[in-house]
């Protein structure tokens, strides 16, 4: 009986880290990203990239739209507890996304203290994430995917492809290269 009482208190701990840790994503990217069209790649930036381009639903939304796909096609391939842990952590930044971006925002007039504010409280966030053994879902299980399929080229390489390709974009969609540049280093920090 014990130990069932503490596999289940071990189970609770590791959602509130999934969902602590997501919020902690979204709060950086809602506070500092999203009001200076920073872009650090995932499907929460692409997400930004459709909300601004179509100019209807949310970045919440389109995130949660872009990963069922993503998650139908990693459902056999990943680990029963990462893929788990990933729907909530998918299910749980897509909400956050939409909640926080109704708090007030700060003041940043200069961009690179939104860059690395912003990188910094999304990369605590990510850490809280990872160390609980999940992800946010996204663009993390689209590397795992493909990792699997071309296994020559690391995950860290597959991860920057991804990413570079998004903020280019953003540059695109934006119509700014200050912007993917800014974007650039918020993702380096």
């Amino acid at each position: 009986m014990t130990e069932q009482k503490r596999s289940i208190k071990d189970e609770i701990v590791w959602v509130l880290m999934i969902i602590i840790g997501v919020g902690g994503y979204a709060l950086g990217f809602d506070l500092f990203y999203k009001p200076q069209n920073f872009n650090c790649g995932g499907t929460s930036g692409l997400s930004l990239l459709i909300v601004h381009l179509t100019g209807i639903g949310s970045v919440g939304l389109f995130n949660l739209l872009l990963n069922v796909p993503l998650f139908i096609a990693g459902r056999a391939k990943l680990g029963k507890r990462f893929f788990w842990g990933s729907c909530i952590g998918m299910l749980a930044v897509s909400v956050e996304l939409d909640l926080f971006d109704k708090l007030p925002k700060p003041k940043v007039d200069e961009p690179l203290l939104a860059a690395a504010y912003g990188a910094l409280i999304c990369g605590v966030g990510i850490g809280i994430v990872v160390r609980a053994g999940a992800t946010g879902g996204g663009s993390e299980i689209l590397i795992r995917l493909l990792k699997m399929r071309h296994q020559n080229i690391s995950v860290g390489r597959i991860g920057l492809i991804l990413d570079a390709v998004i903020i280019i974009l953003n540059a695109v969609v934006f119509q700014d290269s200050q912007k993917a540049l800014y974007s650039g280093i918020a993702c380096f920090i």
